[in-house]
């Protein structure tokens, strides 16, 4: 159920929102979706582009976690994670 933001969350969306370039804001459009990577890889890609979603193949649920944690602490702003739960 979708609950409205409150004050300090939507002070902080907007105060994030105006520091952005034009291009760190488009990047926030981006969905990057890559097969088996090493963590180092989408630290890097968060380091030089700052997306706004990631979607990683990873061999086990424990090394998904890890994934989305070290890229998570590495973005500046927190990452959507989409999921295919077929």
């Amino acid at each position: 159920m979708n609950q409205p933001l409150t004050p300090q969350q939507s002070q902080w969306v907007q105060s994030t929102l105006s520091k952005l370039s034009l291009e760190e804001s488009l990047a926030q459009l981006l969905c990057v979706s890559q097969g088996e990577s090493s963590p180092d890889y989408w630290l890097r890609l968060i380091e030089k582009t700052p997306i706004g979603s990631i979607r990683a193949r990873t061999r086990s649920a424990q090394a998904y976690r890890e994934l989305l944690s070290a890229a998570q602490e590495h973005s500046p702003i927190p990452l959507l994670v989409p999921a295919n739960m077929e």
